[in-house]
């Protein structure tokens, strides 16, 4: 798990990377001890900045990875 001065730090670079259009190399390169939690930690301090500077939440993504979960929303879909 990584410090919470680390994480800041990631995220900003992750932000800037975003605002210039510049790929980075994937944090578990330089990381390696960095998990799930640091991860969701990470994009939650860019959401907040980003919802600091005026931008809105719309939406939340919905994971459909369990096949029985596709199946019953795709029913749905049509």
């Amino acid at each position: 798990m990584l410090s919470s001065a680390v994480r800041a730090e990631l995220a900003a670079e992750l932000a800037e990377a975003e605002r210039g259009r510049v790929p980075m190399t994937p944090l578990t390169d330089r990381y390696v001890e960095i998990d799930v939690v640091d991860a969701y930690e990470i994009q939650l301090l860019n959401i907040r900045q980003r919802v600091a500077e005026g931008a809105r939440v719309v939406g939340h993504k919905v994971g459909l990875s369990p096949r029985s979960t596709w199946s019953t929303l795709m029913r749905f879909s049509c």
